[in-house]
């Protein structure tokens, strides 16, 4: 609420898909998910990612557990490869929680000169403490270099299935309650970030924050996303501090799709 409220905040902004494997890809490059080259991806029950053919990959006991679809290959650049060309620092700190959709190795990398995987850091049990820690050590070391820089942070806490946390309130025992001591964590966490990108910067600073999908809360023990594209999947928080935005609230209809091309703009990178 500080950081919207010397912000642009947008009250009708919307992801281009519920699910993480759709929307990053695509708001990453600012083009429609129709507009990717995906290539199909095998998840097991041990959260390890495979392209086909699979026979004679899997270890005893390990089984397909869903079908995913990634860009591997496509031929659209991604913003961090569009900005690393016009010369500026590109930094990544992801959590991509228990899978590997956001694995350097499958796409999620493209672009970045660094960048920092939680599970490999901190291992599967990382939190949003974990990636705001790793996020400002990353801050301090592209401010302190004096140039250009991207740095993309990725939390991953409210995300399924909940845990807790020291410090946060314990609301009830729905799942949305759970839900919210999640937010409340990652809240806290990602205030450490925004604490640090609002001291005075040598260069000129642009902040967004946003999300790649919601959450729809089908009854009280259960949750989840990716099976529609109603508002509680799709419609996402997007608040942009950036020099020549002035503060307040924007109703009018706003969509990830066009982060890049805004960057781009602010920056500006060729196209």
């Amino acid at each position: 609420a500080r950081f919207a409220g010397k912000a642009t905040r947008f009250d009708a902004a919307y992801t281009l898909a519920g699910w993480t494997s759709i929307a990053v890809p695509a708001f990453m490059r600012g083009v429609y998910a129709r507009r990717l080259d995906w290539h199909l991806m095998y998840e097991t029950n041990r959260y390890r990612y495979f392209r086909p053919p699979i026979e004679g990959k899997l270890a005893d006991g390990e089984k397909v557990r869903a079908r995913f679809l990634l860009p591997l290959e496509d031929r659209n650049p991604t913003l961090a490869t569009l900005l690393a060309r016009r010369g500026m620092r590109t930094s990544a700190v992801v959590d991509g929680g228990f899978t590997e959709i956001l694995a350097k190795a499958w796409g999620a990398g493209a672009g970045f000169d660094e960048f920092v995987d939680l599970r490999k850091v901190a291992g599967r049990r990382a939190n949003d403490g974990h990636t705001a820690t790793q996020a400002v050590a990353a801050l301090r070391r592209l401010r302190a270099a004096g140039e250009p820089f991207f740095l993309w942070v990725h939390f991953f806490g409210p995300h399924a299935p909940s845990s807790t946390h020291k410090g946060s309130p314990r609301y009830g025992a729905s799942e949305a309650d759970r839900y919210d001591h999640e937010v409340h964590f990652m809240d806290r966490q990602v205030g450490r970030l925004l604490n640090l990108a609002s001291q005075p910067n040598p260069r000129p600073l642009a902040t967004v924050l946003t999300s790649d999908h919601g959450e729809r809360f089908f009854n009280t023990k259960t949750r989840g996303h990716g099976w529609g594209t109603t508002e509680d999947y799709i419609r996402v928080p997007l608040i942009v501090w950036a020099p020549g935005l002035p503060p307040g609230t924007v109703d009018t209809l706003a969509g990830s799709v066009d982060l890049v091309t805004t960057l781009l703009d602010l920056t500006e990178t060729p196209g």
